[in-house]
């Protein structure tokens, strides 16, 4: 049928004359074409091998809602990202309550001494050290908001890395704790529950 993977781009596929290309993660593709008669084609041979089903609107694709604005203006196109529900279910899940007040951001900060000469460094952790299921708890937490950062809101990549690494296998787990995951998901929550 002419389409082939790129070789550059694992999970791109594009076809050798046609003006499309494709994404397939699991059972979804996402389609860019030129001419609805090419994505027809794609619909054509995909349905000799397997029962399908259509969204010409591209609203969803792989779990992530999409709301396209097709401007006449190339520079004002915009395509926006949202998982509405991932979040709300994501802290039924863990048990998490709407928090009472905002936080602000997703990493937790040392307080700033302002006017003092030299900033203290923070003191020794004394926190218990987290058992295995703690830990395993704490690594689903990460897992679960790591998929909503990549894919919606990546402002929570770089306190999922620190936490992430703190629970490596030669740590002590001292240092985390779920007040810095529950922080994070405080810090998405009142976007999600407004």
């Amino acid at each position: 049928a002419g389409y082939f993977e790129a070789a550059t781009t694992p999970g791109l596929w594009k076809h050798k004359w046609r003006p499309i290309q494709f994404v397939l993660i699991v059972d979804d593709f996402g389609v860019e074409y030129v001419g609805k008669q090419h994505a027809e084609h794609l619909a054509s041979v995909l349905k000799q091998y397997h029962d399908i089903s259509e969204d010409w609107e591209g609203a969803k694709f792989a779990g992530i809602n999409l709301e396209w604005n097709y401007a006449k203006k190339h520079a004002e196109r915009t395509c926006r990202l949202s998982m509405e529900d991932y979040i709300r279910n994501l802290l039924l899940k863990f048990g998490h309550p709407y928090p009472s007040k905002p936080q602000h951001s997703p990493h937790r900060c040392r307080a700033i001494n302002y006017g003092a000469k030299v900033q203290m460094s923070p003191e020794e952790d004394n926190s218990p050290v987290l058992d295995p299921g703690g830990i395993k708890r704490i690594q689903a937490i990460i897992g679960a908001l790591l998929y909503y950062a990549r894919a919606v809101d990546n402002k929570l990549l770089v306190a999922l890395s620190t936490l992430g690494t703190a629970t490596k296998a030669d740590c002590d787990c001292r240092s985390i704790t779920a007040l810095p995951i529950l922080m994070m998901v405080s810090f998405v929550a009142p976007v999600i529950w407004s």
